[in-house]
């Protein structure tokens, strides 16, 4: 229990400096999964959306729930920076991991997030959305879609015969009504991946298209 109360003390030092809503998505991720995974989503990942729409992400229930998205999120993270950049995350902190162990491993597992500094980044880009139920599932699966692409029991196949072709890797999501349909995009140096999606209208294939737009961007190892 003692662990468990220094654990959570830690985090909430740790997430200080974060914008409020982030903190309280944040604190959900760690209360219903794990440290990693908090850490993972307050270092390298970014929602920019309204006040309605973090409610509703906060919001545990509401199926998805925020929470559960965002930790798949971040946990695809942490599985392209152990596949790529020689990291032992979920090893030593993830899904798994018993408290005391993850305690022990907590500073390195930091110190390797902390190094990816821009590295590894995803930015949700909402603001201009409504709270809508369509909104709030396109966000979430908007978010899990691009995750299931880090996760070799989704994508093993390609996952283990690919690779990306920058070492930098920025992921932007962007959700507006003004998108009629799905559009992606790499930058010419293979560092940066655009999604351009609608916000809250679900049109044909869209995992489908992220998917095929995402594997455009890598080489075979």
């Amino acid at each position: 229990m003692k662990s468990k109360r220094l654990l959570i003390i830690a985090l909430l030092f740790s997430s200080l400096h974060l914008p409020a809503q982030k903190q309280v998505l944040s604190g959900l991720i760690e209360q219903n999964h794990k440290w990693l995974y908090a850490y993972t989503f307050e270092n390298a990942i970014t929602i920019n959306t309204n006040e309605k729409m973090w409610k509703m992400l906060q919001d545990d229930n509401l199926a998805p729930s925020g929470h559960n998205s965002f930790y798949i999120l971040a946990e695809g993270l942490a599985t392209l920076s152990d596949k790529f950049n020689e990291t032992n995350l979920i090893a030593k902190c993830g899904t798994g991991v018993n408290l005391d162990d993850e305690q022990s491993n907590m500073p390195g597992c930091k110190a390797a997030i902390d190094s990816w500094k821009d590295k590894y980044k995803i930015t949700i880009n909402a603001k201009n959305i409504s709270a809508t139920n369509n909104a709030y599932r396109l966000i979430n699966g908007y978010a899990t879609t691009l995750a299931d692409l880090f996760n070799p029991s989704t994508s093993s196949l390609w996952f283990n015969t690919h690779k990306p072709k920058s070492q930098k890797q920025n992921y932007i999501i962007n959700m507006d009504n003004k998108y009629k349909d799905v559009q992606t995009s790499w930058s010419s140096d293979g560092a940066t991946f655009t999604i351009n999606a609608p916000a809250d209208t679900e049109v044909d294939e869209w995992d489908k298209k992220i998917e095929n737009g995402f594997k455009s961007g890598w080489i075979k190892n």
